[in-house]
């Protein structure tokens, strides 16, 4: 199998896209039979055979770009040499002289040397290539942990390339040019050829950079994701925003594959004695290995009330995501939201994606998002209209910074809510040490609620969500 396809399955098992053996072998009769001509066919033939899942789809195609297609963007044509001599101040008589002169030399100047004076992207790409393909180098490679690394491992790559045979073709060229031209020209010359080396230099630079990141990709990504995770919903901009989503999304399968290994891993519970006999036959009942029948967790079903007034926007767009996107780790899922008046938006979320379900809730297609906050108001239009909605099974969330505008806070609707329910769990933007000062009625609501969480970032909310489900 090509090396190089080797390489590029492992890349991707790095990043976390799954290729089966099996998946390897036809990438390779694949490209046998099409061959490495034509990249819009390489791309479709290998996309096709490795990359089985559509969510994957966009990190494989970054993935491609960066290993297939990098030794030819890391060396773009550069500037030819004529270019490079006109442009320092050499005439066109001078230039055609001295190019008659490299031309003579060419047979014993290095392929290194030769390319970059040329210009030659093409040549120099194939010269990284076949730098970077060597076993060593790619040791090399695997062994990049960070940016500052990135440095030693481009001379790495030179010396493979065999760098210090283009110093001292560049000691010979010095001497022919000086011997040639004036003084003058003679140095605009000699820096020209110094500029087309350097620019073969950072080609390299840029080779190794897209090797880093390539198989580094994931791992970096993650990290971006954690600190986006970690960030307060107040200091959010609109990029941040855009980017969230895909971290809700993220966390939320790391929350469902977490739930699964739990139950997969548990080996407590009631012996289930017919999975235990059929394993006995296999060994004649020495030694008995005991099979355990694992108890169905019940499913919380959960009733959200979301505070959107204008105060907590991102911190309730969020929360809403978040939670719905869990929505299997639940037995029934039902959104109200609020701000003076209170509205159910269930069959909202059921009619929509939840990204577009929420931007229409928090555009006041639910209930209006011109008025003050009144929780008070809200909590009793809730307990007189729709408490049949909580049960002994279910697991109340409340949403919002708890300040309600010098209204009454009617704690005895939030009381009848919490009688009902398994349990009535608060989330709060806000620090604990504002709660009681100005208009805030957390002093009056939380010893209502059964749990209250301070949540300012997406991490948190996942610690909370997990505690409420595991």
């Amino acid at each position: 199998m090509d090396v190089r396809l080797l390489e590029f399955v492992e890349i991707l098992r790095r990043n976390g896209i799954r290729v089966a053996t099996d998946a390897s072998i036809q990438a390779a009769r694949a490209l046998e039979a099409l061959g490495f001509d034509e990249p819009g066919v390489v791309r479709a033939a290998l996309r096709t055979t490795t990359c089985p899942r559509p969510t994957d789809r966009s990190l494989w195609e970054e993935l491609f770009d960066l290993y297939w297609m990098g030794a030819a963007r890391a060396a773009d044509d550069g500037a030819p040499l004529e270019t490079r001599l006109l442009e320092a101040g050499l005439t066109p008589d001078q230039v055609a002289a001295l190019l008659a002169m490299l031309q003579a030399l060419e047979g014993s100047l290095a392929d290194t040397t030769r390319a970059a004076l040329a210009g030659r992207g093409a040549a120099m790409a194939r010269l990284l290539l076949a730098g970077a393909l060597h076993p060593d180098a790619r040791a090399d490679m695997d062994r990049i942990r960070n940016v500052l690394q990135l440095g030693f491992y481009t001379e790495r790559l030179l010396d493979r390339m065999g760098w210090s045979r283009v110093d001292d073709d560049l000691k010979r060229l010095r001497e022919v040019i000086h011997g040639r031209l004036p003084m003058a020209q003679a140095a605009a010359a000699e820096k020209a050829l110094q500029e087309a080396l350097a620019e073969a230099r950072r080609a390299a630079r840029r080779h190794v950079e897209r090797e880093y990141k390539k198989r580094n990709l994931r791992a970096q990504e993650d990290q971006r994701m954690r600190a986006l995770a970690e960030r307060s919903f107040y200091s959010l901009s609109a990029d941040d925003i855009a980017s969230m989503r895909e971290v809700v999304r993220r966390l939320g399968r790391k929350l469902r594959g977490a739930v699964e290994r739990r139950m997969r891993v548990r080996k407590r519970g009631r012996i289930d004695l017919r999975r235990t006999m059929r394993r006995a036959l296999s060994t004649g009942g020495v030694p008995v290995r005991l099979a355990h029948r694992l108890r169905r967790r019940e499913k919380p079903e959960v009733v959200i009330l979301c505070d959107i007034s204008d105060s907590v926007r991102n911190v309730s767009r969020f929360m809403l995501q978040f939670v719905h996107t869990l929505q299997d780790l639940f037995a029934r899922v039902r959104s109200y939201v609020f701000v003076a008046d209170l509205g159910e938006c269930t069959a909202l979320f059921k009619a929509h994606e939840v990204d577009v379900a929420i931007d229409m809730a928090l555009s006041g297609r639910v209930v209006s998002t011109y008025a003050n906050s009144n929780f008070g108001r809200a909590f009793a239009q809730f307990a007189g209209e729709h408490l049949e909605a909580v049960t002994s099974r279910t697991t109340v969330l409340v949403i919002g910074d708890g300040r309600n505008n010098y209204n009454p806070a009617e704690g005895w609707a939030l009381e009848a809510v919490r009688r009902r329910a398994r349990r009535l769990v608060w989330l709060n933007p806000e620090d604990r040490l504002s709660w009681g000062f100005g208009d805030s009625e957390m002093r009056t609501y939380a010893p209502i609620c059964s749990q209250v969480h301070v949540v300012q970032s997406l991490a948190g909310l996942e610690r909370v969500v997990e505690s409420l489900i595991l």
